[in-house]
């Protein structure tokens, strides 16, 4: 997420389960500044989505910016292989 704006943002953050039920995390996004969620490994913060689907709804306080980040190392060198979206805005 980004956060171009001079107040902080405060994210409700709900993952949704393939099996229908939710997990809330919540956050804040500092003034003008980028913020990643890791899911799993160091500094996740869901280890209980380890190897699930699962879809995200992302609610803020102000306007932000979000994009699904995914980096792969490939051949011995760190994130050589990677993919980027775009956020949806839900009406």
């Amino acid at each position: 997420m980004s956060n171009p704006n001079p107040q902080p943002a405060s994210l409700t953050v709900t993952f949704l389960r393939s099996d229908g039920s939710t997990l809330v995390k919540t956050f804040t996004v500092a003034p003008t500044s980028r913020f990643n969620i890791a899911i799993t490994g160091p500094g996740g913060v869901a280890p209980e989505l380890s190897d699930e689907s699962f879809g995200t709804i992302i609610e803020s306080t102000q306007p932000i910016l979000v994009e699904r980040a995914m980096y792969t190392d490939a051949n011995g060198v760190v994130w050589a292989e990677g993919t980027a979206a775009s956020g949806t805005r839900l009406p």
